[in-house]
């Protein structure tokens, strides 16, 4: 159905408010469910209950996806940021990450590794955070809404930083929780669209990051410390000094009209 055409472009603010509305579904389906009565999604261990919890994250966005695109599992998979070499993104970002991983060793204490503080503070959400937010939302936003990168972003970290409310006890730490959080999920789409559409490099950039937060105690939410979240902008500067150095040499992907206004027909 999406084709790069005058007929898409015409489809195009349609297919915006269609992407917001199936996002909003798709993070509130389960609960609605269970509102309905549909006890059964709220037993079984903490992660699995978190593990169905994404999983309707998933199903009805794809979906979605997959109709727009008539079933093309391929096209679906490119636009996601799905086609890029995953293990060569988890190495990237352990590099990137590295840095977190030892200023917290040296100055932090280090807390147990568990099967779910992996799963729960780290992988699941890293993955399928990542998919919702940035792959899905802002990314189909900026590259099939008529949005341009800023306004989609606007968008995607508002609703990202509203997922992160209940981490605020009071109201100067859910102002702080806030800024943090929707600082970051620009800072993920930005990498997300200048490493091609690498969803990949930015999932586990959220999983690794998540990991030596929690390992390492680093703060009890997103919010931490000083000397926490100086180490913490020492990893967001690395990747940014490389992102750009990379981008000078390749082309950047954003570029010109594509910061405030609509899209071009077809973005990288």
């Amino acid at each position: 159905m999406i084709k790069g055409t005058k007929r898409e472009k015409s489809r195009e603010p349609l297919a915006t408010i269609l992407i917001i509305a199936v996002f909003f579904i798709s993070i509130n389906l389960r609960r609605w469910l269970v509102w309905l009565g549909f006890d059964a999604l709220n037993q079984g261990s903490p992660t699995m209950q978190l593990l169905i919890g994404y999983l309707f994250w998933v199903v009805p966005s794809l979906l979605t996806l997959l109709i727009l695109y008539d079933f093309d599992f391929g096209r679906v998979a490119r636009d996601l940021g799905l086609k890029a070499n995953p293990w060569k993104a988890v190495l990237l970002a352990f590099l990137f990450t590295l840095p977190m991983m030892l200023g917290y060793y040296a100055t932090t204490k280090m807390a147990n590794l568990t099967a779910s503080i992996f799963f729960k503070e780290a992988l699941l959400p890293g993955i399928f955070e990542e998919y919702i937010f940035r792959g899905f939302l802002i990314g189909q936003l900026f590259k099939r809404g008529r949005l341009g990168f800023i306004p989609a972003v606007i968008i995607g970290s508002f609703a990202f930083a509203l997922g992160h409310l209940y981490q605020g006890a009071t109201i100067p730490v859910m102002i702080g929780v806030i800024f943090i959080t929707a600082v970051g999920s620009a800072w993920f789409a930005w990498l997300f669209i200048e490493w091609g559409r690498n969803l990949y490099l930015v999932m586990s950039m959220h999983a690794f990051m998540n990991l030596w937060w929690s390992v390492f105690s680093a703060g009890q939410n997103a919010l931490g410390g000083v000397s926490a979240n100086v180490i913490r902008l020492l990893t967001v500067a690395i990747t940014v000094i490389v992102t750009i150095i990379m981008a000078r040499r390749t082309g950047f992907k954003i570029k010109g009209r594509d910061w405030i206004s609509a899209p071009r027909a077809e973005r990288h």
